[in-house]
């Protein structure tokens, strides 16, 4: 056998999980309900340390259901800006229909102008791809 051209063995990091994950819905509540039946006098320090992952976890736990309610309770995923999928109206479709040069039928209603191109959207997704592409959806005539 032919001996090994490394001196050391390679190292396979620990199935962990990479980064700071959620915790559950018990755990979190167990903090609620801890937080909420305290003695007078009793810290938000002392009862984080004992619930919670954290202190800073704690505050923010306790920020969070001031914010969103009795959801907080649960997982919270990350709330975006921008749900639901892509449009299918480009910013260059966009500029190309207001523009007098590259449409013809630029003085038409929305409908006329979904038709001619044969775009696969309704009118009211083309007004607000409009007023979002273009400066505030004006009709450029």
């Amino acid at each position: 056998m032919a001996p090994t051209k490394r001196s050391k063995r390679p190292r396979t990091p620990s199935p962990r999980p990479a980064g700071s994950c959620e915790y559950t819905t018990t755990k979190k509540m167990r903090f609620f309900h801890a937080y909420d039946t305290r003695e007078p006098g009793e810290s938000l320090r002392s009862i984080a340390s004992e619930y919670a992952p954290s202190i800073p976890t704690g505050a923010r736990w306790l920020k969070q259901r001031d914010e969103i309610g009795s959801l907080a309770h649960r997982k919270t995923r990350q709330r975006s800006k921008v749900l639901g999928r892509r449009s299918s109206v480009s910013k260059e479709t966009c500029k190309m229909l207001v523009s007098p040069r590259r449409n013809p039928v630029r003085d038409q209603p929305y409908e006329a102008q979904i038709d001619y191109y044969n775009l696969p959207i309704k009118p009211r997704q083309l007004q607000r791809k409009f007023k979002e592409y273009t400066k505030g959806g004006q009709r450029y005539k």
